[in-house]
């Protein structure tokens, strides 16, 4: 019954997003330098609403996980709602510790939205 369950959950977009996160935190210390934390913190956690945001537009107009928004140049872009969470939890999370409990507390609540939404619209 449990793996019938684990099996519906999105997994992809939990381990996609951890990655940008882990990428996005170790990247941020060659660019950043000594910019103040309240800096990183806030738009780090604007990044992380937005994701949040987008991730329930994706699952209402039904965007398939890897898509790809075009841009002014006709490219696509892959930005997103796994990949905006995952890059406001690596500018949140100011060391190896915060990063693990940020992005257990971040992942787990987008994959649990994102499971309630796709429960929600099968029905």
């Amino acid at each position: 019954m449990l793996k019938d369950k684990l099996k519906k959950v999105h997994w992809k977009g939990v381990v996609y997003a951890f990655i940008i996160a882990i990428s996005t935190y170790f990247i941020k210390g060659f660019i950043v330098g000594d910019m103040p934390d309240f800096l990183l913190i806030g738009a780090g956690t604007i990044l992380i609403v937005l994701g949040f945001i987008l991730s329930i537009l994706e699952k209402i107009w039904n965007i398939p996980f890897l898509n790809a928004i075009p841009n002014w140049q006709g490219a696509g872009v892959l930005a997103n709602a796994s990949y905006q969470v995952g890059c406001g939890v690596g500018l949140v999370a100011l060391n190896v510790r915060n990063l693990i409990i940020i992005s257990i507390i971040a992942f787990t609540l987008l994959a649990i939205q994102r499971t309630a939404m796709s429960k929600k619209a099968s029905e």
